[in-house]
Formats: structure tokens, C-alpha cells, sequence
């Protein structure tokens, strides 16, 4: 009786232990999965606000530029352009 006693309490210990191990190990799968997640959110509002601020910048510029002044940056872009291939 008393070996089946130690037996069940032996066996109880390492469903113990096996539990503890798989609750650690599911622990820590879920927080590498919420810190990739993390990432690739900040990741992807990163690549927003770019793509904003490039937009509104675009915007700003169009809104801004006059004909004469858009006319005077092309022809000094092509200058810059032809002085480099030389």
C-alpha cells in the first residue's frame, strides 16, 4: 500500500513537473509571438506615417511651386544632368 501511495505521489510529481514545463514553454512562444507582432505593427506605422509625410511634403510642394519656379528647378535639374554626364 505504501508503494502505491510513494508510486502516486511519484507520478503525480512529474505530471506536476510536465505541466509546469509545457505552461513555461507556452508562455514563452506567446511572448515571442506578441513581441513579433509588436514589431511588425510599429513596423507597418512606420511605413505609414513615411508614406504620409512624403503625400502631405508632395502636396505641400505642388501648392507651393509656381509655374515660373517649377520651370527654373526643371531646367537646373537638366543642367545638373548634362554637367554630370560630361
Amino acid at each position: 500500500m505504501e508503494k502505491t501511495k510513494a508510486d502516486a505521489e511519484a507520478f503525480r510529481g512529474e505530471l506536476m513537473a510536465k505541466a509546469k514545463s509545457e505552461h513555461e514553454a507556452l508562455l514563452k512562444a506567446g511572448r515571442a509571438q506578441l513581441q513579433a507582432e509588436r514589431a511588425e505593427a510599429v513596423r507597418q506605422i512606420r511605413e505609414s506615417a513615411a508614406t504620409l509625410v512624403v503625400e502631405a511634403t508632395g502636396k505641400l510642394l505642388e501648392k507651393n511651386l509656381n509655374n515660373a519656379t517649377q520651370t527654373a528647378l526643371a531646367q537646373k535639374f537638366v543642367k545638373a544632368i548634362k554637367v554630370s554626364k560630361n
